[in-house]
């Protein structure tokens, strides 16, 4: 009788049991794994509640746009001159650059609220602040018919909000809200 050189019994996997050495390696694989898994997901729920708050900041900047593009519609200046949108956005930036925001940007507005553009009369920053003390955005606008096409008009925004912009480091001790300018042509035929 030959012996083979091989035992089949030393080649079998099933009947010899794994060691210690390699259950620890197949753990740490397999805890690195669902570690990897869980931060992925939690990152996925992050991202996704930073996309439904820009959503939000937009839903509601855009509501914001849209109830002071009806407002203005309504009571143009009452010039017939036109302007250019270049003049318009040169004439509400130099208001607000002035440092002259209770004139400029007289409106006061969060994601819920706006305060100041049901009046007829434009009311005072003051007065505005007083009705919704808790509103840190400030909003401006003015409307000026556009200069070649008839029965158009131009609104020019100016946006700040300290929780959507940001602010702007000025010196060591102030901050100044950042401004956001936007236009829109409203109306012509």
């Amino acid at each position: 009788m030959t012996r083979s050189r091989f035992k089949l019994r030393e080649f079998s996997f099933w009947q010899s049991g794994m060691t210690l050495l390699e259950n620890l390696i197949a753990g740490a694989i397999l805890a690195v794994l669902l570690g990897m898994v869980v931060v992925t997901f939690r990152n996925l729920k992050n991202y996704q509640a930073r996309l439904a708050a820009k959503q939000a900041q937009a839903r509601a900047i855009n509501t914001v746009v849209q109830r002071v593009k009806t407002v203005a519609a309504l009571r143009p200046k009452a010039t017939t001159d036109g302007i250019s949108m270049t003049d318009a956005l040169t004439e509400l930036k130099s208001m607000a650059e002035e440092n002259d925001h209770d004139k400029a940007m007289p409106i006061v507005w969060t994601i819920n609220r706006v305060e100041g553009l049901e009046e007829l009369k434009t009311p005072t920053y003051a007065e505005n602040k007083a009705k919704c003390p808790l509103c840190p955005g400030r909003l401006g606008y003015t409307l000026n018919p556009l200069s070649d096409f008839p029965g158009a008009y131009v609104l020019t925004l100016a946006l700040s909000h300290p929780e959507i912009y940001g602010k702007v480091k000025i010196s060591e001790t102030q901050e100044k809200d950042i401004i956001v300018y936007k236009q829109y042509i409203i109306g012509g035929r």
